[in-house]
């Protein structure tokens, strides 16, 4: 009779960085910085790290190109990966394919079992578009694809250190595929979240649960808001929440009632329009669609209440079932005093079904595009039908 062993480790932290487009130097400095923690008895960090020839060298760790596994240990270099690959090839896969992540969630989780398990995911984001902006094989993951790549490995904690990816839309499509999602409905800068903090707190706190951990992160991040603005230093994360997968299929049906309100509210659909264009929004400095019209779900339910009577209940029902999905949220931006911890796609008008997507660099990276009616989200509460009668 074969008897079962609980592993050994606490946790389990893989990193997957796409050096395949401009964060590439970023996400090396992410690496050395993760080594200035490193593994432990308890808390095993992997990462896998791609890149892919730059135009202007970057000085790091020898310039090469591939991809290489890492089980991260100490070092203090500031341009070296002291660390040594226990995997690695010299092409770089494609991260616009489910595969190169589900390889990657696998093999970790296999080969360094724990009883909880955290992905980060380093990459450029864009909300409903996806992540795994890959400018070497001009494709990008989308939130299909991004569903089946985490497929049953189900990590208990899902950190997208990725713009824009604190959406509805997104949380909805991974619902069943993680347990805690922590995101930003902001963008957030290159050098992005505060690595070092989160693992130096994981590493001295290793029996933390995974709802603990999720709520320290968005803490943290908070924190490293605040130093920065004293320093008057750029923040990485001005808004970062984290969001409880399991409730997300509840706010999706509040959030269908509100559609259904809207579609059939006396509201003028001009005064509703101003309502939207008042609405919180994130990617302030860009004028670029979709981006600049991912809007703050609580911030929207709030005006409904105060401008229209008839779609007050309906927005109450949202703003109690989202209080229900939250489990932190910290926003200490400027411009962004309502952002309330998720975004929804909220045009002032029409939802366009087709286009092609374009990188945070304004370059096509896929000729086609998952059609915002293909989402699971909009599938399940015709949420674009209801816009569409309105507008």
């Amino acid at each position: 009779m074969l008897i079962s062993r609980a592993p050994k480790r606490d946790w389990t932290v893989l990193y997957y960085l796409n050096g395949n487009n401009d964060l590439q130097p970023d996400l090396v400095r992410n690496l050395i910085d993760l080594e200035k923690v490193g593994s432990t008895d308890q808390v095993t960090i992997l990462a896998q790290l791609s890149r892919s020839p730059q135009k202007k060298p970057t000085r790091l760790d020898g310039d090469w190109t591939g991809m290489r596994r890492y089980e991260v240990g100490k070092g203090s270099s500031k341009s070296k990966i002291v660390s040594k690959p226990v995997y690695s090839q010299p092409e770089s896969p494609n991260h616009g394919e489910s595969q190169t992540l589900g390889d990657f969630l696998r093999w970790g989780m296999k080969n360094y079992p724990a009883r909880h398990t955290m992905l980060v995911i380093g990459d450029h984001g864009k909300g409903f578009e996806g992540t795994g902006f890959d400018y070497l094989h001009k494709d990008v993951l989308d939130l299909k694809e991004f569903k089946a790549a985490l497929g049953s490995s189900k990590p208990d904690l899902l950190v997208m250190d990725a713009c824009e990816m604190g959406s509805l839309e997104v949380a909805y499509q991974l619902r069943d595929s993680a347990g805690i999602l922590v995101a930003s409905e902001e963008v957030i800068g290159t050098m992005g979240l505060p690595h070092k903090d989160f693992l130096g707190h994981l590493v001295a706190h290793p029996k933390l649960t995974p709802q603990q951990l999720a709520t320290d992160l968005v803490n943290l991040s908070a924190d490293d808001s605040a130093r920065r603005v004293d320093a008057g230093k750029p923040q990485s994360a001005e808004q970062l929440a984290a969001i409880r997968l399991g409730r997300v299929e509840a706010l999706g049906e509040a959030m269908q009632g509100l559609g259904r309100s809207l579609a059939a509210s006396a509201i003028p659909r001009s005064q509703l329009k101003e309502m939207i264009e008042e609405t919180q929004h994130f990617n302030l400095d860009s004028e670029s669609k979709p981006d600049s019209d991912y809007r703050d779900i609580a911030h929207f339910c709030q005006l409904l209440r105060e401008q229209a009577g008839d779609v007050a209940e309906a927005a109450a029902r949202v703003e109690k079932a989202l209080r229900a999905t939250l489990l932190g949220n910290h926003c200490q931006g400027e411009e962004l005093s309502d952002g309330n911890g998720l975004s929804v796609y909220l045009p002032a008008g029409k939802i366009k079904q087709s286009g092609r997507v374009k990188a945070p660099d304004g370059k096509s990276v896929a000729g086609r595009q998952l059609k915002y009616q293909d989402l699971d989200f909009d599938r399940a509460t015709g949420w674009s039908k209801w816009l569409d009668k309105r507008f």
